[in-house]
């Protein structure tokens, strides 16, 4: 890291030294993949699994032109397993989610691992409430064969917006727990079995001139006392 002209923000960042300057590039490699029957997935996540990973990612098959399963809708979930060299294994799952009518469509999944089991949170349309009315669900997976299934799945409740996307899940002492928005900070707890959330902690945001910053990765441990993730905005 080295000095920029944006030093006067160091306040707001304590644990640097120094602001990155904007030639920083963190990215050390990348590597592009292709997932066989699912050309054009999108909005990816992953997680370690087996000798491997597990990616899931939104695929938009009449937007691809294809309908590899038959389903009639658009802003479908698959899963596909990778090897440690991040090559598709087997066949793409494309998960079905109730939704509280027949095939909700889900849009932006995000994988983690809790109490030794594969979670997935994800927006999806809620066919109880008015059309078009999308909320974060969450879902728990489990293998089954050579593909992945479905086990429990429910709507989180917070908030009165037609659409509710970009919750944010951490672990902490092995409890579940979400940020709801992030700048401001706010935090929830959800109840799993009514899928009530209800708010634990908030605090300040922080500058950020490029659009409102909305929920990206689950976050992970960093050290004693922090958690690092991702957000995204646009403008």
């Amino acid at each position: 890291l080295h000095s920029t002209a944006d030093d006067e923000n160091l306040p707001l960042y304590p644990h640097l030294s120094s602001i990155p300057g904007r030639t920083f590039d963190p990215v050390e490699w990348t590597k592009e993949l292709r997932i066989p029957g699912a050309p054009g997935a999108y909005n990816p996540s992953i997680i370690t699994y087996e000798n491997g990973y597990l990616l899931s990612a939104r695929f938009d098959a009449h937007r691809e032109g294809q309908n590899p399963h038959g389903r009639p809708m658009d802003d479908q979930v698959l899963l596909v397993k990778l090897n440690s060299e991040f090559q598709p294994q087997d066949k793409i799952t494309l998960l079905r989610f109730n939704g509280g009518g027949e095939n909700a469509s889900g849009q932006d999944p995000r994988l983690f691992w809790w109490r030794n089991e594969i979670w997935m949170i994800l927006n999806a349309e809620d066919h109880h409430l008015s059309p078009h009315t999308r909320q974060v669900l969450l879902a728990k997976i489990r293998p089954k064969g050579d593909a992945f299934i479905v086990t429990y799945e429910h709507f989180l409740h917070f908030g009165s917006g037609r659409i509710e996307k970009n919750w944010t899940p951490f672990i902490k002492d092995n409890e579940l727990y979400l940020i709801y928005m992030t700048s401001p900070h706010r935090i929830l707890q959800p109840d799993l079995k009514s899928g009530t959330c209800r708010e634990i902690a908030n605090s300040k945001g922080f500058p950020w001139p490029h659009g409102t910053p909305a929920g990206g990765t689950i976050a992970l441990p960093y050290g004693d006392n922090e958690y690092f993730s991702f957000f995204h905005s646009s403008r």
